[in-house]
């Protein structure tokens, strides 16, 4: 990895985009080109991502044992589920449905059509449950999202990257817990140390450091009050209360490039 002062040193020379390392942008020119370096060799269908190659993988897996899905009203056949329920959602969205309830104990889900309800059975009610493997390890999973989403453990790829600070994620729902804390930052008041450049979220907090690592203890901690950070970075969440320590920021994090 190269090291830079400035963190978005790598153009793209297709598009305006720029990026921080030379990997990342590298991973992005294959969406300029028609390289698809990951190639299935039962089939020969190549991808761009390994992941969406080895997801693929799984569908020569199941081939062999795959069946069909009915419609129930119409009796058509379709080998994938997904395409059955926009069938039914698109054809016979007007008419009046049945309802196939689950009936084992405890379960109480109900299908609008038999297949889901057959499906629903060898998924989470069978002895012998339907699952998809794991072709990097022994793990099974009931869904391909689950799958999708285990695969990135193996591969390493974080595709959720949050717009504010670049960090990546590989699952959604930490990227979106990630955000919650910028979003928080921006109301949030610290108490800070008179002593030292630590700040806390609490006076309890701050009380405890100074008598922990200063020997202070407060004749009134009440009369602390919090400041309130007035000096924002523009390129991160960093927050402070003199503009000296915000210079410092930069230049130890940003390489002193701050832009006013």
């Amino acid at each position: 990895m190269e090291y830079t002062e400035n963190p978005r040193r790598f153009p793209c020379a297709l598009c305006d985009k720029n990026f921080k390392y030379r990997g990342d942008l590298n991973h992005h020119l294959k969406c300029h080109t028609t390289e698809r370096p990951y190639k299935c060799a039962p089939c020969g269908k190549s991808f761009v991502k390994k992941s969406k190659l080895i997801r693929h993988q799984g569908t020569h897996l199941e081939l062999s044992s795959r069946k069909l899905y009915k419609c129930q009203l119409c009796q058509k056949e379709f080998s994938l589920v997904e395409n059955l329920r926009a069938h039914t959602k698109n054809i016979h969205n007007t008419m009046e449905r049945p309802r196939f309830p689950c009936t084992s104990d405890h379960c109480g889900r109900i299908f609008l059509t038999k297949g889901s309800l057959v499906k629903h059975f060898k998924v989470d009610h069978s002895e012998n449950p339907v699952r998809f493997p794991c072709t990097f390890c022994e793990k099974e999973f009931k869904s391909w999202p689950e799958l999708d989403v285990h695969i990135l453990t193996h591969t390493k790829e974080k595709p959720h990257k949050c717009a504010t600070c670049e960090k990546s994620f590989a699952q959604k729902t930490k990227l979106h817990r990630h955000q919650e804390t910028h979003r928080e930052i921006s109301s949030r008041k610290f108490f800070l140390c008179e002593s030292c450049p630590r700040e806390f979220l609490s006076k309890r907090g701050r009380r405890l450091h100074l008598e922990r690592d200063h020997g202070i203890k407060p004749t009134n901690p009440a009369k602390m009050v919090s400041k309130e950070l007035r000096h924002l970075s523009n390129r991160c969440a960093y927050k402070s209360k003199n503009k000296a320590d915000l210079t410092k920021h930069f230049n130890r994090v940003h390489g002193g490039v701050r832009k006013e």
